[in-house]
């Protein structure tokens, strides 16, 4: 991983410090957190969540990096042993894309396979060809220049 790749994130998450709606429609705060996922519902304070006081940056930094932490356990499971091997790049595209979806990266069998056997123009159309693609707006557009300029590995 990256030394800005949690910033990267973080930006691309955006900050909000009160309840909101998704893209989606998920319950949402702080740098993406859903609220709905019962490992956020316990770190959040009662109050946050009901809207009653913010959230401030203070407070949401341990649990950005708690969830970062997750999100970068679901990438290497996702991957599987040969994670460590891979471009620091491919390694942050394949970890914030775990943070935004969670196991839901799974579904991306193209792409894994393209991961694996290194081919960074089959990982660039396998993300361009979803869904969560046209989802994420600049996200997804960024991660797709990110592979695909670099050299097959």
């Amino acid at each position: 991983m990256s030394a800005d790749a949690k910033l990267q994130t973080m930006k691309f998450e955006g900050w909000r410090d009160k309840p909101y709606k998704d893209s989606v429609g998920v319950p949402t705060i702080g740098w993406g957190f859903n609220l709905t996922d019962p490992v956020v519902a316990s770190l959040i304070p009662e109050d946050v969540k009901q809207g009653k006081r913010a959230l401030s940056q203070a407070e949401a930094l341990p649990i950005f990096n708690k969830l970062y932490s997750r999100a970068e356990q679901t990438a290497r499971d996702y991957i599987g042993d040969k994670f460590d091997k891979l471009p620091e790049q491919i390694k942050d595209v394949v970890i914030d894309m775990s943070y935004n979806m969670g196991d839901r990266i799974n579904q991306f069998g193209d792409m894994k396979r393209a991961i694996l056997s290194g081919d960074t123009q089959e990982i660039g159309f396998a993300m361009r060809d979803s869904k969560w693609f046209k989802q994420v707006g600049n996200r997804s557009k960024q991660h797709f220049a990110t592979v695909t300029a670099l050299e097959n590995y």
